[in-house]
C-alpha cells in the first residue's frame, strides 16, 4: 500500500483529508473517528500531533505501582501511629484500631503490576469513637501539585484512579485536603465483591478557593479511608472546610471492626481531566529516585563490611565523614543508624567501634558526620558496616 497523508483540506473548517499517492481519501469532519486499516508503508501526519492529555508524566502520583519498600522490604510491619509502611504511604491510626502494612505480590492479573500494598487488621476497633483514625495518605509536594491550578479560577478537574481488593465488599471513601486542612472534598466508591481486583475511578472538581502551595511543602494530602471516627468524615460530593480522612456515610469502619480484614492496592494514578487512562508504568529506578526524594536508605545487605561515608581524623576522639545523596532531597534530612555499634571508622591506624554517630550539618546534597571514637587526627578513613549485615543509614525529608 503507498504512503499516507493526513492534512487540513484547504478552506474545509474542521475537516480533514487522508490521502495516499494515488489521490484516493476519505474525509471527516468535526470530532468524528477514522477508521484507518492497516497500514504497511510510512505514515506521515502534515502538522503537530497534540494529545488532549498528556503522552507521558501524566500521573502525579510517587510509588502507585507499590514498587518501592525501602524501610521493610516485603517484612509485614505494624508502624508506630503515624508512620510509612511503603515508600510515600503514611500509616494513621489512634482510638483503638491497628494494622499492619506489607508489600506483596497479589496483583490484578494481566496488568504489568507485580507489587500492591496489603493492610491487615490486627486490633479491630470494636468500641470506635467519633475521633478514632484509620486511614492511609500519601502527601504530594507542592512543585507537583502545582499544574492543577487549585486556589484560583482556572482550577484543574482530576481524576484518582486505583486498583483494589478487599475480604470485606461495600462502601469506602477517600479525601483530599490542604496543608491547612481547612480545604477538603472527599468522595464514596464501592468495592462490589470480596477478594476480587476492582478498578476505582473517581473525578474531582478542582477547587477555585483556599491556599495550595506550589513550593517544597505539601501541595495536597490524599487519603484512603479505613474506617475513621464519623467526626472525621464530611458530606460526599462538594467542598468543604474539614480535617477530614473520608465520607460520611461510607462503611470502611466495617473493615476496621473486622479482625484479620485485609485491603490490597495497587496502581494509583492521579491526573488531569475527567477521564481515567491506563496506568502509567514508569521504571524502577525513575521511581525509586522519585521517592528518594523524600526517604532514603542506606544497608549493609547481604555485604558485613559495606563503605558508606570517606572522612578523616580530626582528633583522637573524633573523625568527621561527608555522604552524597544519589539524588536531591527535599529538604535537608534528618538522620538516623540502625545502631551505633553497627559501624566501624576504618582508618590506617585500624578499626574502631564509635560510641556516637551524629549528622552536625545537611543541606540536600549532602550530609557531614561527627563520629566520636578513637581517631588520629589527620589521617584519612571511612564509616562502615561493622561485620553486621543489619546496618543502614537513613536520611528523612518527608513532607
Amino acid at each position: 500500500m503507498a504512503d499516507l497523508t493526513i492534512k487540513p483540506q484547504a478552506g474545509s473548517g474542521n475537516k480533514l483529508i487522508i490521502q495516499d499517492q494515488a489521490g484516493n481519501a476519505r474525509i471527516t469532519t468535526g470530532n468524528a473517528g477514522i477508521d484507518i486499516p492497516a497500514v504497511t508503508g510510512n505514515l506521515t501526519v502534515a502538522g503537530d500531533i497534540v494529545p488532549s492529555t498528556p503522552l507521558s508524566h501524566r500521573n502525579v502520583w510517587i510509588n502507585g505501582a507499590m514498587q518501592i519498600s525501602q524501610r521493610y522490604g516485603t517484612t509485614v510491619h505494624t508502624p508506630t501511629h503515624p508512620n510509612y509502611g511503603l515508600d510515600r504511604y503514611k500509616i494513621h491510626y489512634s482510638g483503638g484500631p491497628v494494622y499492619s502494612s506489607q508489600q506483596v505480590t497479589d496483583v490484578p492479573a494481566g496488568k504489568g503490576f507485580k507489587y500492591s500494598a496489603k493492610y491487615t487488621v490486627t486490633t479491630a476497633d470494636a468500641t470506635a469513637t467519633s475521633t478514632d483514625q484509620a486511614y492511609v495518605k500519601t502527601m504530594i509536594e507542592g512543585y507537583d501539585w502545582a499544574r492543577f491550578c487549585y486556589g484560583t479560577a482556572s482550577a484543574k478537574t482530576t481524576t484518582l484512579s486505583f486498583y483494589v481488593k478487599s475480604s470485606v465488599a461495600g462502601v469506602y471513601s477517600m479525601a483530599y485536603k490542604n496543608a491547612s486542612v481547612n480545604r477538603s472534598y472527599s468522595q464514596v466508591y464501592t468495592i462490589s465483591s470480596a477478594n476480587t481486583w476492582e478498578r476505582i475511578s473517581i473525578t474531582i472538581p478542582g477547587d477555585t478557593s483556599g491556599t495550595w502551595a506550589t513550593d517544597n511543602t505539601i501541595g495536597c494530602s490524599i487519603s484512603f479511608d479505613l474506617g475513621s471516627g464519623t467526626g472525621r468524615y464530611q458530606t460526599a460530593g462538594s467542598w468543604g472546610t474539614g480535617n477530614i480522612d473520608g465520607a460520611t456515610s461510607a462503611g470502611a469502619d466495617t473493615w476496621i471492626n473486622t479482625g484479620g480484614a485485609t485491603f490490597y492496592i495497587t496502581g494509583i494514578q492521579l491526573e488531569e481531566g475527567s477521564n481515567a487512562t491506563p496506568f502509567e508504568h514508569r521504571s524502577y529506578g525513575d521511581e525509586l529516585a522519585r521517592c528518594m526524594r523524600y526517604y532514603w536508605r542506606w544497608a549493609a545487605g547481604s555485604y558485613p563490611y559495606s563503605a558508606f561515608a570517606p572522612g578523616q581524623g580530626y582528633s583522637g576522639s573524633q573523625a568527621n565523614a561527608v555522604r552524597s545523596f544519589p539524588v536531591t532531597m527535599r529538604t535537608a534530612p534528618s538522620f538516623a543508624v540502625s545502631s551505633d555499634s553497627h559501624f566501624w571508622w576504618s582508618s590506617g591506624a585500624g578499626n574502631t567501634g564509635p560510641s556516637d554517630i551524629e549528622q552536625w550539618g545537611a543541606n540536600v546534597d549532602t550530609s557531614l558526620l561527627i563520629i566520636n571514637c578513637s581517631a588520629t587526627a589527620g589521617y584519612g578513613g571511612y564509616l562502615r558496616a561493622g561485620n553486621s549485615t543489619a546496618a543502614y543509614a537513613e536520611y528523612n525529608a518527608e513532607l
